[in-house]
């Protein structure tokens, strides 16, 4: 077994989260996301999410949904990052059928959990060390309300 530990960097509430479906593609259902910003709060790094960022979704054949995310935190500090995750969450069994039939709205009123995989990108000397981390995020999509939050940890 490897040693390792998990440190909290910080927290993150996207704003509203907007889907567009692009249609079916070999490996699924496809779509474009953007969300309206967000705040990012923690012992590491404040600040908020630029609503410029935008992500893929991809609903596969099997009820698992992929992830896909580009985005950049204005630090409270003046710093720019950007970060990049991807992840999955499992929509079940029955996941994709119902997203064909009904789209998102079939989903509801459940959360879906969410992993994902996060790296950073900056040249801020207070934020250098990013460059170097890499991030695990759990959290969850509230679909009723149509947002996001999750919790940033460095694996050490």
């Amino acid at each position: 077994m490897f040693d390792y530990r998990l440190e909290h960097m910080f927290s993150v509430s996207v704003g509203t989260l907007r889907m567009a479906r692009i249609g079916s593609v070999p490996e699924g259902i496809l779509n474009d996301c953007a969300f309206t910003g967000g705040e990012v709060t923690g012992p590491q790094m404040r600040g908020s999410l630029r609503p410029e960022g935008w992500g893929r979704f991809l609903v596969r054949t099997d009820g698992v949904g992929i992830v896909d995310v580009h985005a950049s935190i204005d630090t409270e500090d003046g710093a720019l990052v950007a970060v990049m995750y991807y992840g999955r969450l499992d929509l079940g069994e029955d996941g994709y059928p119902t997203y064909l039939q009904s789209g998102l709205e079939g989903f509801l009123p459940g959360d879906i959990q969410l992993r994902l995989s996060l790296h950073f990108h900056t040249t801020h000397s207070n934020y250098r060390w990013l460059n170097r981390v890499q991030g695990l995020g759990i959290g969850l999509i509230e679909l009723a309300r149509s947002v996001v939050i999750y919790d940033v940890y460095a694996v050490r």
